[in-house]
């Protein structure tokens, strides 16, 4: 139980009241005007839980990656982002970043097909700038227990770290308690990851999967809420939860018209500041890219 006198939670508002007004903002920006509005223009905002939901193949990895990255060159000097993956290695991950960084395929990357020119841009100030600061600390767990995200952070903050945002990919590969079932093992965690992120005033970014049923239902193929994989827990404890949707991945007939190729929809399920509302974007996925309509060329 947290109780939380009105006083303090007054003073806390008035001063993040103030920050918004002057335009100092109280969190992460996404990188994302749209996606920044939708979140109450703060962006990532401290003590928060964020949830990216997707089918298979979507692209929910490259998409946070999108995010992470997004935030680095605000960061302070002592400030880090803290990625956990449960399924694809640091170096995997390392070879998205630069691919992200660079714009050059990943799969070229990956191969080592690049020319003296790409090998150069990888090599470039900017990028170098983004890995010697420490700012975005990999985390390798097929099961990551609350304890050891616990120790993660303490561990960044023995090196005089603070963890700006920890992101967890993907949520269903946490260990839980099960003596309960799965559905409220989950509803227990996403509490308990609640807490932490309060604690640590920090938001939290999570992956998550979603039943394979919703490509086999009849009518629309949107992920819901209680489409999460083992828990709607996770979509409805969450303060934001999004649908990534590549319409043109599914071919769905009729549900969706006037597309684009390269389109990507973020589809806004929860806000706890309100609005519902569709995102576009768009996506380059042998880049690792997502970038906002209005600014693709």
């Amino acid at each position: 139980m947290k109780i939380h006198p009105v006083k303090d939670l007054y003073e806390i508002e008035i001063a993040n009241i103030k920050k918004r007004n002057s335009n100092q903002g109280i969190g992460l920006k996404s990188g994302y005007p749209e996606m920044d509005a939708i979140m109450g223009g703060i962006g990532f905002e401290p003590g928060f839980i964020y949830t990216i939901a997707s089918r298979p193949g979507m692209g929910k990895t490259a998409l946070i990656l999108n995010l992470v990255f997004n935030q680095l060159s605000s960061l302070a000097h002592q400030d880090c982002i803290v990625y956990v993956s449960t399924k694809d290695s640091s170096t995997v991950l390392m070879q998205k970043i630069l691919a992200i960084a660079s714009g050059i395929d990943l799969k070229k990357i990956q191969l080592g097909q690049l020319s003296v020119q790409e090998l150069s841009v990888l090599q470039s100030p900017e990028i170098l700038g983004m890995v010697s600061n420490d700012k975005l600390v990999f985390v390798e767990s097929i099961n990551p227990t609350l304890d050891s995200l616990k120790e993660v952070i303490s561990e960044q903050e023995k090196n005089r770290k603070q963890v700006k945002m920890m992101a967890i990919d993907v949520i269903q590969s946490a260990a839980i308690e099960t003596a309960e079932g799965k559905e409220e093992g989950y509803k227990n965690l996403m509490n308990e990851l609640k807490v932490l992120a309060i604690a640590k005033q920090m938001p939290m970014l999570l992956a998550s999967e979603v039943n394979r049923r919703v490509e086999y239902r009849n009518g629309p193929k949107i992920p819901q809420l209680t489409d999460l994989l083992y828990s709607g827990h996770i979509g409805y404890l969450s303060d934001f939860c999004f649908m990534l949707v590549r319409p043109n991945y599914y071919e769905v007939p009729g549900e969706y018209v006037n597309l684009t190729p390269y389109e990507a929809h973020l589809i806004v399920k929860k806000n706890v500041y309100g609005p519902l509302d569709t995102i576009v974007l768009h996506v380059q996925i042998a880049k690792q890219l997502f970038i906002s309509a209005p600014k693709w060329h």
